[in-house]
């Protein structure tokens, strides 16, 4: 219990310190004085394609049941199906998540349906409310650190706008390795034509300490 109102004490005041850095960055113009390496180092290790369709959750020590065994890089319509009816994640590759337009035109004709995704560096979510231009897009997330300045670059595979807002989240386990200060970091969107890294979004953690953002656009983004 104590662990619990602990945790939710420094949720809250992530939220307002980011909220608060959000304000100092819009002060200060668009660059948060970050400039990302030319060759960043990498974050967590490469999934077993062969990896059983149980997935551990570190941080609950509970087991997820996801809709394919092995990892897949085109999720199909049939994926999709499967996925909605039992109500269970699709297992991706962190770098390539092809998804068909027909699969999310299907999810958009769902009221309330939820299509989650999980890999090994991230989860991410597509609310069927949220799709309004049913195309092929990618939700693959590359996840690179920068150590010296406590940084995650991401980079999404996608180019341009996805038709849809896409929620990712990134356990602890992986921005700790970048040594990311959660009482100060924000999510930065890197700007394509200044290079420039613009405050997006304030700090944002779900009940199991993971960080969660929503985008709708590919690009580079920042969490410092």
């Amino acid at each position: 219990m104590k662990k619990s109102k602990a945790l939710s004490a420094l949720m809250a005041a992530i939220m307002i310190t980011g909220m608060a850095a959000g304000a100092s960055a819009a002060d200060y113009g668009v660059d948060p004085g970050y400039t990302a390496p030319a060759v960043p180092s990498s974050v967590g290790r490469p999934v077993d394609p062969a990896a059983a369709a149980v997935v551990r959750n570190e941080n609950t020590g509970s087991s997820v049941t996801v809709a394919n065994e092995s990892v897949t890089k085109t999720v199909t319509n049939r994926a999709v199906t499967v996925a909605l009816e039992k109500g269970v994640p699709i297992r991706i590759s962190s770098g390539i998540a092809a998804v068909k337009s027909n699969a999310l035109a299907q999810l958009a004709k769902k009221g309330a349906g939820v299509l989650k995704f999980t890999a090994n560096r991230f989860t991410a979510e597509i609310e069927s409310s949220s799709v309004i231009d049913a195309k092929n897009i990618d939700i693959g997330l590359a996840i690179t650190k920068n150590t010296s300045r406590g940084a995650l670059i991401l980079k999404t595979r996608q180019k341009g706008e996805y038709g849809c807002t896409v929620k990712y989240s990134i356990p602890a386990k992986i921005y700790t390795q970048a040594g990311v200060d959660l009482a100060t970091a924000a999510v930065y969107q890197v700007n394509r034509r200044t290079g420039f890294a613009e405050f997006y979004a304030p700090l944002a953690l779900d009940s199991d300490g993971n960080i969660v953002f929503e985008i709708y656009e590919g690009g580079n983004y920042i969490i410092l």
